[in-house]
């Protein structure tokens, strides 16, 4: 199973194979991590999904094995962004809150089904 073509998940993992020499036949695409995770939950295929989809979906959990990647690892960075000079105060205020919540709710969350991925985050 994999992200249809024309959506930003399914040309990152669509590039990332490509790169890596990796091939896998395209039978059922999807648009939303909602329903690809929903069909992999219900026994069709497999597929590639980060851990805030996993922890968007929690109530299907028990119904999947989450398994680490081999290397190469996807990675992503958030960024928050703003016009120079303006909102500054704001953007702080933004900024503080927005990592205050990644590192005392997201990451605990996912270290509960991915404790593998312990290293690989970065806040601040």
């Amino acid at each position: 199973m994999r992200y249809w073509s024309e959506t930003g998940a399914g040309e990152i993992n669509d590039t990332f194979m490509r790169v890596h020499g990796l091939t896998f036949p395209d039978r059922i695409s999807v648009d939303t991590n909602a329903l690809m995770v929903k069909l992999i939950s219900e026994g069709i295929g497999w597929g590639f999904s980060r851990p805030t989809t996993i922890l968007q979906n929690l109530h299907i959990l028990p119904n999947l094995i989450v398994r680490p990647m081999q290397p190469p690892l996807f990675s992503r960075e958030v960024f928050l962004i703003g016009r120079e000079q303006e909102f500054l105060i704001e953007s702080g205020i933004i900024y503080d809150v927005s990592t205050r919540y990644v590192e005392r709710q997201l990451i605990p969350q996912i270290l509960d089904f991915a404790p593998w991925v312990k290293d690989g985050f970065k806040v601040g």
